[in-house]
């Protein structure tokens, strides 16, 4: 039996969210593969790096996997290879900018969230005045749909 490692846990450790030796710890003697797409997404990660400084780190540590993998027909890595690997980290100030941006993404999507939940309200409000003929479809104003025709018969 083998570990599989999927590029979520690089990019994890890379962050700073996960300890690679604590990962491994007590598995010693089980091999560690990458499969060839994870491979091929590590690769691409170093031409997405946001910095020439991420880009030569993320290169080092693919290269230095790339190294030591061992195998004919199914390259492996030792767990005890990947734990001598030292993971990229970002300077602390560019930590701090992507927590930044996250948050800010965080924020946005909270936002939209309640406002979809505002829609689906006035959605629900509106079905049920229709339904119960407390308005009237003809009583409506919809400017975006004025002059707009179906079957030869306006909108």
């Amino acid at each position: 039996m083998g570990i599989l490692i999927d590029s979520s846990v690089f990019i994890a450790a890379e962050r700073g969210r996960l300890s690679l030796t604590g990962h491994l710890t007590g598995r010693e003697q089980e091999p560690v593969v990458l499969s060839a797409l994870t491979a091929s997404e590590l690769l691409h990660g170093v031409h997405r790096a946001a910095s020439p400084e991420r880009r030569v780190q993320r290169e080092r540590f693919v290269k230095q996997l790339a190294a030591i993998e061992s195998g004919a027909s199914y390259p492996a890595v030792t767990d005890r290879q990947v734990k001598e690997q030292l993971v990229p980290l970002p300077q602390e100030s560019e930590q701090i900018e992507i927590a930044l941006i996250l948050e800010a993404c965080d924020g946005k999507i909270r936002m939209l969230q309640r406002k979809h939940m505002a829609l689906i309200d006035l959605f629900r409000t509106l079905l049920h005045q229709l339904m119960t003929a407390q308005i009237r479809v003809y009583e409506i104003d919809l400017p975006e749909v004025n002059g707009l025709t179906c079957g030869g018969r306006d909108i």
